[in-house]
């Protein structure tokens, strides 16, 4: 009588930097560490152990004999398990003592940091939103707004280059409103990238600035000119007049003009 043997699947163990580049430190990244340990699960298929959808089957058949697939579901949901541990800190993993299964712990931080994600985005937008350059260089302007848009890639939300031009543009000091309308303008018939805008906006920041520096060094070549002693004063050019009268009552062109009548 020939005999039946069950195959079972490997386990599958792969190598966790090689597939998660993001650690789960709390709310700050939980949706960007969610959207890439969840298309890691989808590449294995096992998305089912963490949304509930692969329950684990029963630990014993019908007959009373052990049911191969419980083993099976058994591995692949502790190695998932360890994938889940291995991406978050270790402060983070107190908070999941005493949780046995691949989806109680995935439940757990969903409902622990998913609420506070989403109120951090709605506050880092706001932020991006009301943006303004006040007395900050172009430089210092677009770096504050790329740490927000940073902060937001993080949480799973990338900001779209024309919402952050748009954004940016608003928040532009007065002395820019040139620039505005030009770029408003341009960008009719072209779609400019934040690397292009970020080119334009420094190139009039500088040429701003030069226009700015001639402008004051003719207003102080001006002012140094008001302010210049004369050679003469004019009390002095009285005290020589009267002098010279004085010194020559009968002037040479009075002379003259008697030899010659």
């Amino acid at each position: 009588m020939a005999t039946h043997t069950t195959s079972t699947p490997p386990t599958l163990v792969i190598p966790l930097t090689t597939t998660i580049s993001i650690k789960l430190d709390g709310s700050n990244n939980y949706l960007a560490w969610k959207m890439q340990f969840f298309n890691l699960l989808r590449g294995h298929d096992m998305t089912g152990f963490v949304d509930g959808s692969e329950a684990c089957p029963p630990r014993n058949l019908s007959t009373g004999s052990l049911n191969p697939t419980y083993d099976v579901w058994q591995k692949k949901d502790v190695c998932l398990l360890g994938w889940i541990l291995a991406s978050i800190f270790e402060r983070l993993v107190s908070t999941i003592y005493g949780l046995n299964t691949s989806k109680q712990v995935w439940t757990t931080l969903q409902n622990r940091f998913s609420s506070q994600s989403r109120s951090r985005i709605s506050h880092l937008k706001r932020q991006l939103q009301m943006l303004t350059q006040g007395g900050k260089t172009c430089s210092a302007y677009l770096d504050s707004a790329k740490t927000l848009v940073d902060q937001l890639a993080a949480a799973g939300k990338p900001v779209d280059d024309q919402d952050l031009i748009n954004f940016l543009l608003i928040g532009l000091h007065s002395s820019y409103t040139p620039f505005v309308t030009s770029f408003n303008f341009a960008s009719r018939d072209t779609e400019f990238t934040f690397e292009d805008f970020q080119t334009e906006l420094l190139g009039f920041e500088n040429l701003l600035e030069i226009t700015q520096s001639v402008a004051t060094s003719d207003t102080s070549h001006f002012a140094f000119a008001s302010r210049k002693p004369r050679l003469f004063p004019p009390q002095d050019l009285a005290a020589m007049v009267k002098n010279t009268n004085v010194k020559y009552a009968n002037p040479v062109w009075q002379d003259s003009a008697v030899r010659c009548g």
